[in-house]
């Protein structure tokens, strides 16, 4: 009887090891980069929301440094005119105050909540082309990458 426990703890392990470890899976997603990586929002906090494709899009923008920049994107149907972001060590991210254009739109109040969202983000997370927005831990808004056309 304790041979086959041992046998089966052992091989827990070892399939803990083995396929837990991301760095090992063959299939493992390269992570996109945050900055020049077209995002589209998927998951918007609490909200069951479908996003349509064209909207809800945002593209982090490199600045002067590598570290700053601007976001430009769109809402339900406001374009994002200006946007400052910071980005920090371990994830962490700061997007400054949004500009947008004003114009009304059904899904205003979506577009409101993904523009709080972002300006309520503390950190990111990454995960092949998922990025994840939190705001001290929260999670806030999960976006994915859109295939980009090649220039």
């Amino acid at each position: 009887m304790k041979r086959v426990i041992t046998f089966f703890v052992l091989a827990a392990v070892v399939a803990a090891v083995g396929f837990g470890c991301c760095a090992c899976r063959k299939n493992a997603k390269q992570a996109k980069p945050l900055i020049g990586t077209e995002w589209h929002l998927v998951k918007l906090m609490e909200t069951d929301a479908t996003f349509a494709e064209g909207k809800f899009d945002i593209r982090f923008i490199e600045g002067e440094t590598p570290s700053k920049g601007n976001i430009q994107g769109v809402g339900a149907c406001n374009h994002i005119i200006g946007g400052e972001f910071t980005v920090g060590e371990k994830g962490s991210l700061t997007v400054g105050q949004l500009g947008a254009t004003r114009m009304a739109c059904p899904e205003l109040d979506l577009e409101i909540k993904f523009f709080a969202a972002l300006r309520s983000t503390t950190h990111y997370e990454i995960d092949g082309d998922v990025l994840m927005l939190l705001s001290d831990g929260k999670l806030q808004a999960t976006l994915q990458a859109t295939e980009q056309p090649a220039e």
